[in-house]
């Protein structure tokens, strides 16, 4: 007899930050000085944004993502974290919200990590995916992460858990090799928008998305 799985969705976020979101009280001048009258920081990350949103509706949920020894981010999660030990704290992405309500977007790459701590996410991943329905790898990879990651990710799932709901929502390179190494890498479900689509099957992005305006959904 098989155990039940105890959670309804794991996700793993290989390149997690910290989004800290400020408002100035002004319109954004290069150059000049600001003042902030308010701030935001929130756990971010694709996998973790799927966890969070999860577990608001009554999910059982984990996240699988690497963190820094003492990193902030653990105290800003508000889902359960499965972490992995990396050398460094997580990226902070800042978006800065203007008087005229334009956002400027400053992102961090995120520190790389190592060949040992890329297969501890995996084994952390393929361990945990045994106990649940559905399984979701989403986001960019930092630096040290190859682009199939996410292929050799699928194939180490499939191997330990074959019937679970397994998710892949990411883009540019690690979403070409994807593609590159289907049917074998293939997961149940992938999200794309008309330039991930595009990247997918070597077409023009801006055709393809003006084709669908037009209503052209062939």
């Amino acid at each position: 007899m098989t155990t039940p799985p105890d959670l309804d969705i794991l996700t793993l976020t290989a390149n997690p930050s910290i989004d800290r979101t400020v408002s100035i009280d002004a319109p954004l001048s290069p150059g000049g000085v600001h003042r902030i009258t308010r701030e935001l920081r929130e756990p971010g990350g694709k996998g973790l944004n799927v966890a969070g949103v999860a577990a608001a509706m009554g999910a059982r949920v984990a996240a699988v993502l690497p963190l820094g020894e003492d990193d902030p981010l653990a105290d800003l999660a508000d889902v359960p974290l499965m972490p992995v030990t990396i050398d460094a704290n997580v990226r902070t992405n800042i978006a800065v919200v203007d008087s005229a309500g334009e956002t400027t977007k400053i992102n961090e790459a995120g520190p790389a990590l190592r060949a040992a701590q890329v297969d501890a996410l995996v084994q952390t991943l393929t361990q945990a995916a045994t106990r649940a329905r559905a399984v979701i790898l989403a986001g960019s990879l930092p630096a040290g992460v190859e682009d199939d990651f996410y292929v050799e990710a699928v194939r180490r799932v499939r191997e330990v858990a074959p019937d679970v709901l397994l998710a892949v929502d990411t883009s540019d390179a690690p979403l070409r090799a994807l593609a590159a190494a289907l049917p074998e890498s293939a997961p149940d479900l992938v999200k794309p928008n008309a330039t991930e689509l595009a990247q997918m099957v070597g077409a023009d992005p801006a055709k393809l998305e003006a084709e669908a305006d037009a209503g052209n959904l062939a």
